[in-house]
Formats: structure tokens, sequence, C-alpha cells
């Protein structure tokens, strides 16, 4: 959908908050729905009901015509939405009703909100319900509403309203949610029926649940439980199918009839499915007495970023009110928004600190959705500007960090790293500045370093004297950059790269061996420096400690511990593998990942691949590639972390660009990855002009292209040219107009063209998107972000032709939107 299309769709369509700020209108203003009114009642536990059903409405809207009421579950103190919640407002717009789609389980509403219910019913208003509607309400037997219960035993009204009305209640689940899904296959004698138009081979990722519909139901498909999670999944050995999708009439008061379509399907990634989105859609028009209006090609396409939710028990977005939904470019729903699974759920998952029970991790999706990060360190070290590792070098004999800090500061045994924390005053630190930066950047989450290879916490630290509280700019660095985070609405995450402390600032340790100040013991004998500098000991490797005592370790979890407990990160990165090795094996990095896990099921653990820095074992956490490696998709989410110059501030090391940096996050995302990109700070708490430039850039670009990053997942292949590894920090972009990446989301795959191509040049060829190539099937249209003009393309049999237009969009790496309607 261009620009132009889709401001003037909008402008079609009038939207409001109703009286009850807890529901949602959308006011349709042309098509065949004109006239007809549909309210949408959202409201279950699991399934992601609050995301299914505004989607719906409004494609229903923008498309359609139709007016959308979406009336929500939500919390009576706050008004956000609580799909756990017994609190559904506004029931009373069901008397303009032509039609409601119910989605709610296990409902006990209030008298005043379950009357309109019931007067609808009687009325015999056509219903259409999903998924969890066959057990909607779950009502005391002394309730004037108890017929309604699932379960409801007297003759009068079986079973309740899922057996009654919909023709089914609940008879428990049949195929296992995220390990099996369900394919929808339409028996014969009903591919005629005008809800199938357009429908071919509707699907649900959702597992299934048995049904023995009543005798007057008309069967529209059998739910056939599949054993994987891909439509083309193997046939579960012993399930047979049973009816998933079904029609019927039932009885109203005074001998009324009302139409109903009932589907054990419908959960938020389940209408990612294009035909079983597509049946639904239909199912509105049939419910509505519109069925002559219904053709094979009636839009379906979504309004506004459709990202669900992977459906899990009360793991829905916290702190979303229907009004966040009311602009039709909102997202359903915002990544943003925090998943919290309450402690009854937590529980529930709780890990135990082995390889076996943390591999039941699984990466959350804000940070798939994420894709983008911000990194820096910040440390007593900035004051020379001569980067992080200055900590170090300084006293390695014979270095040029060495021979300069003689020459400028002296000798080491006079003055050494502890001697610069005096002199780090952070005195120009203004982080909400900087997080409106790494915001317009294009940043959706920010992971200081909280502790380097220095020792040295950066937060108000219980476990450890050496921190930027008590000295230095003696402020909570962390507590600032957290406030300033989330203020921002960017998740908040910590590095802690202090496990490698041990044996890395041991050289503080040693002394010169020539020279005038052969055998002079350098500061780490200093009494002033002590718990600065490790004790003295044999093993001064600079990536991973050999082999520490206990002592060390415990103290190293304690201080990571008070991180986690008092500052919640998001995301925690170790910049090592499991800490520690030697006789630990990887024990105490196991107790903090799963003090991590327990206490905040919506973290993210990033850990490298280094079995020779301590415990690798995959599947514990989400791996981070440094510098960046991967020249294949990941089965997995990973990270990259990179820089665009050197890690700590260095005032001599050149910087890359925008353009490097951005065809990087591309390729990365690509591959199932995120790019988490350090920026260089000076000691002051300041950027300089080039690095802030930089981040404007890659902003300015994200601006026009991050429809295309955000919210996507890898495609069959990750692209194709000539490069499929970038190099290891290189200044200039090898990326040439033959460079295609590709992402995908929902019906739309992204391809990423990395340079413009020459004047000889007029198209690129796609060759993956060839007619003979099998996972595509038609190609419906092609677009390109920020041109509001029509793009010209062919089908060739060397690949899809996209012709370039004459202006640029933007600055580098172009991406055309193309549209692939699952087959």
């Amino acid at each position: 959908m261009n620009l132009r299309f889709l401001l003037a769709l909008i402008a079609t369509i009038s939207v409001g908050i109703t009286a009850h700020s807890e529901s949602l209108v959308y006011e349709g203003r042309s098509g065949p729905g004109v006239g007809k009114h549909i309210v949408f009642l959202a409201g279950d536990h699991e399934y992601r009901s609050e995301e299914t059903l505004p989607a719906l409405a409004r494609i229903l809207s923008a498309h359609h015509g139709f007016k959308c009421t979406v009336l929500f579950t939500v919390d009576p103190e706050s008004g956000e939405i609580d799909p756990t919640a017994d609190n559904l407002p506004g029931t009373e717009t069901l008397g303009s009703a032509d039609l409601a789609v119910v989605f709610l389980r296990f409902k006990n509403l209030p008298a005043n909100q379950m009357q309109p219910i019931v007067d609808y019913l009687d009325r015999a208003g056509p219903v259409i319900g999903l998924r969890t509607a066959t057990h909607a309400f779950k009502i005391p037997a002394d309730s004037a509403f108890s017929q309604y219960d699932y379960v409801h035993k007297g003759a009068d009204y079986e079973r309740g309203f899922g057996r009654q009305v919909l023709g089914e209640s609940w008879s428990g689940h049949y195929g296992k949610n995220h390990v099996m899904c369900t394919r929808l296959d339409i028996p014969e004698e009903s591919k005629s029926h005008p809800i199938l138009r357009g429908v071919t081979k509707p699907w649900a990722q959702s597992g299934g649940y048995w049904t023995e519909p009543m005798d007057d139901c008309k069967v529209l498909a059998m739910a056939q439980p599949l054993n994987g999670m891909s439509p083309d999944s193997d046939v579960a050995e012993g399930k047979l199918p049973c009816p998933g999708v079904w029609i019927r009439n039932y009885d109203g008061k005074d001998s009324s009839k009302g139409r109903v379509f009932a589907t054990t399907h419908g959960a938020s990634e389940d209408i990612l499915d294009l035909d079983f989105r597509r049946m639904i859609i239909n199912a509105c028009f049939w419910g509505c007495g519109l069925e002559d209006q219904i053709t094979s090609d009636l839009s379906a396409d979504f309004v506004g970023a459709y990202q669900p939710s992977t459906f899990q028990f009360d793991g829905y977005r916290r702190g979303i009110k229907p009004t966040d939904l009311a602009d039709l470019n909102s997202p359903i729903m915002s990544t943003e928004k925090r998943i919290v699974l309450p402690a009854s759920r937590t529980a529930k998952r709780k890990f135990n600190a082995n390889v076996d029970s943390l591999r039941r991790y699984e990466c959350p999706e804000w940070f798939r959705d994420a894709k983008f990060g911000i990194y820096l360190h910040w440390g007593a070290y900035s004051v020379v500007e001569r980067g992080e590792w200055y900590a170090r070098k300084l006293y390695e004999e014979g270095s040029e960090d060495y021979k300069y800090h003689v020459e400028t500061y002296g000798h080491p045994s006079e003055f050494g790293y502890k001697d610069f924390i005096p002199m780090w005053k952070a005195e120009n630190f203004d982080p909400d500045a900087l997080l409106a930066l790494f915001k317009q950047a294009g940043a959706k989450y920010f992971t200081p370093c909280a502790v380097h290879h220095d020792n040295f916490d950066l937060w108000d630290s219980k476990h450890h004297r050496w921190n930027a509280v008590n000295m230095g700019p003696k402020k909570d660095l962390i507590g600032m950059w957290k406030t300033a985070t989330e203020k921002a609405g960017l998740r908040f995450g910590v590095t802690t790269h202090l496990s490698r402390s041990y044996s890395w600032l041991n050289v503080a340790n040693q002394s010169d061996i020539a020279g005038p100040m052969k055998g002079v013991p350098y500061d780490g004998a200093s009494p002033q420096g002590k718990g600065l500098y490790p004790p003295k000991h044999g093993d001064t490797h600079p990536r991973a400690a050999l082999n520490p005592p206990k002592a060390w370790r415990d103290a190293w979890a304690r201080r990571v511990k008070q991180l986690i407990d008092d500052y919640q990160p998001d995301h925690l990165y170790f910049d090592c593998s499991v800490p520690f090795r030697g006789a630990d094996a990887g024990k105490t990095g196991l107790q903090v990942i799963t003090h991590l896990y327990n206490n905040n099921p919506d973290a993210v653990m990033c850990i490298k691949a280094r079995p020779w820095q301590g415990l690798y074992a995959p599947g514990i956490a989400t791996l981070d590639y440094e510098r960046g490696k991967a020249s294949y998709i990941l089965d997995e989410p990973w990270q990259t972390d990179d820089s665009i110059g050197s890690w700590g501030y260095n005032k001599d090391k050149p910087y890359t660009t925008a353009d490097l940096q951005t065809d990087k996050l591309i390729d990365i995302v690509s591959k199932n990855g995120n790019l988490l990109l350090n920026i260089p700070i000076r000691a002051d708490g300041t950027l300089d002009e080039t690095a802030t430039g930089i981040l404007k850039d890659m902003g300015k670009w994200l601006a026009v292209n991050g429809e295309g990053i955000y919210g996507t997942r890898p495609w069959h292949e990750f692209g194709e040219g000539h490069t499929n590894e970038i190099p290891h920090f290189v200044v200039k972009s090898p990326f040439k107009s033959k460079d295609i990446r590709y992402t995908t989301k929902g019906e739309y795959l992204y391809a990423f063209v990395l340079d413009w191509p020459g004047k000889n040049q007029p198209y690129v060829e796609m060759a993956l998107l060839s007619p003979g190539n099998y996972r595509i099937g038609k190609i419906e249209s092609v677009e390109m972000l920020g041109h509001d003009g029509e793009i010209q393309w062919e089908p060739h049999p060397d690949g899809l032709r996209v012709f370039f237009p004459e202006e640029k969009p933007c600055d580098f790496a172009y991406c055309f939107k193309i549209h692939l309607p699952k087959r």
C-alpha cells in the first residue's frame, strides 16, 4: 500500500473513543458495510483476543465500510486492557449491533454488562465465535445468568452459551500449542459456501480443540492436527480430524433465528494466515446478511502494523489502553510495552541452575522485534581518550600506551589506573538528552556497560566500594541511565565485563623487567588500590581468568545479582561465555542467569560462544557474536555487538559511517539477528559531532525504512549477491547494488538493495524471486519505501526485475516492499 493510498484510506475513516474510554470505534464511510454495525467482545487470558479483534475491526472498517466497535475487558482502576478482568464496559452498544464477534473466556461479568449480551441473544442477533468463545462464560450457579455457564447442566440450556448458541461447548485440547498446529481441510460439499470464497488452504498456528457440534451445524472445515508448526508438517499420529469451522442458526426468543459462525481457532498469530483471515472477514459479511457482496478478492490487508505476541497464558502486553489503538497507524500491539507474567505464572516457569533446566529458555518477542540497540563503554579510562584497554595497557611495558603514560602521567608505580578515577567527573552528563538522541536514531533498547574489566562499578554497589557513587562522578550512573531509558520508552539493559577482571587487571601487580624502574612494583601493590586491583597471582590472561578463587567468584555473583535486583534490566550481557573456567565450570554464572530469568521472564541474557572463557552451553541464552560473524540464517535470535569506532572513547580512532552500519544492520536482521551498536562517549558525558551525526543519519534512514526492519523475521533465504559476510572493522562498505537482503512480515517481503545502481543499470534483478522459485506465489505489487509514486516491475526468467525511480528516497540502502500473499 503506497503512502497516497493509505492517506486516502484513512481519510474515509472516522476513529473515535466512545463515552466509555475502554471501548474503541472505527467508523467506516465507504464500502458494502456502510450502515452495518459490528461489535467485538475481547477478553481471553491466553490467545490474545485483544490483538486479533482490533486488527479484524480495522480491516472491516477501513476496507469495507463497517462501523466497528471493539470492547475490551479492562482494569477498572487504570482503564488499561486486562484480558483477565471480569469487566467489559460498553456492552449496551450491542443494542445497535448487526453482528457480535465474541472472543471471551471464562467471564463472570457484572449484571449491567451481562444483561445487554442476553438481550442481544434474545433477539437472535448474529454471532461469530472465535476460539475460546465455546467457553466464554464461567458463572456461579446462584447467578441470574448461570444458564450461560459453559458447563451448565440444566436441560433448558445445557452447556450454556457455547452449546446453545455456537453449537458446541469446550471439550478439551486436541493438539499441543506451540508444538502442533492445525490444517483446516474444506469438505468438497462446503467449498461453494460464500464464506469460503477465495479461501483454499486455511491454516492455524494454534493447536485444536476436540469438538462434536450439534447435529444442525454445517461443517465448513475439518481441523487436522499436524505434528509441527508449518502448514506442510506431517499429520499427527493418532489424531483424526474433527470439526474446526461450522455454521448454524440458533434460537432467540419468540422463535427468532440467528446466524452463527464458529471456529476453534482465532489466536493472534492465526490471523497471519491470509486464508484463515479472509474466512473470518467473509464470515462477518455473511453474518450481516451481505453474502452477495463477498468476492474471492475482498481485501484482507492489515491496516497499520500488526505484530502479534506469541500467545501464552496471561502473556499480554501491559500498559495499553484502547485509546492507544485509535490511530490506524498505531501498532497492534506496541512491542515497547512489556509482557510481564504474574507471580503465579512465573512460579510455573522457575528455572534451576543447570543446563537442562535453562535450555527451556525462549528468547522473548520484544527482543526478536527490536532489532537495534545502543551500547556504550564509559569509565575512568575515558579521561585519557585512548580507549578502554588503556586501563590494562598502561601496565604493559613497551606498549604505546605504556610509553604515553610514562611521558604524560609518570611511571605506573607512581600514577596508576586508580589515579584517573578522581579525574573523571561526568560533569556534562545529560542522560535524557542522550536517550532522546538514541531514540531518534531508531534504537529500541539501550545497554550501557555497568562495569568493565577495570573492576569499577557504575552503580550504587552494596558489595564493592570502588563505585561511581563513592568516587569519581559521585553519581549512580546506571540508575540515571535506567530512568532516562524508561522515560524515552526504550528497553533497558546492562553489560558486565567483570568476570575477566581477576586476570585482566592483575598486570597492575607486575613491574618493569628492564630499564631504570626494573623490579619496582606498579601501583597494584599500593594499599590505596586495595579492592580495585585483584590480589597478586600468577594469571594475567587478557581474555579470561583461568581459575579464579571461590571468594572472587562469589563476590562477582553478589555484585551482578544486586545489579539485577536493583535495576531490573531486560537485557544482560556478560561479554563472555558463562563464568567461570577451571573448577567452577560455569556453576557461578548459571546461578546468576537463573536469578535473572526467575526474576524477569521478559529478560534476555546474551553470552558469547567462547569456551575458553567459561562454560559454553547452546540454548540457555541468546548468543552474541562480536563484530558480526553469521554468514547464514541462524535458527534462534542472536546479537552482534559492534562499534562505530573504538569501544571506549579514543580521539585518534577513526569512525565508520552510517552507511556501513546500516548495511550491517540490514545484513544482521536478514539472518535473524540484532545489532547492538556501541557509541564512544567522552569522559564529561557528551558525544562528539561525528558520533552524533552517525546516529542522526541512521535514524533518518530508519524513519523511512524501519517497516522492513522492526518486527520482521528472516525469509527462506537471507539474500543474494557477492557478499555473505561483513569484513571485520572495514571503513568503506563492500556492498553493491547486486547485494540484496530479505526480511518478511505478514504477507510482505522486504528486499533491501544495498547500493544505488549505476546510470547504465536502471533496474535490479532479484534472482530469488524468479517465476520458477517454488517458495513464492503470485507477486501482487511492489512499492519502494519512502517513494510515493508507482514502481515499475516485471517478472523475468532470471529474476524479478524492479526499476529504480529517478530520485532516491534516502541516502543509502533502498527497500522494496513486495506483496506476496501466502499460499
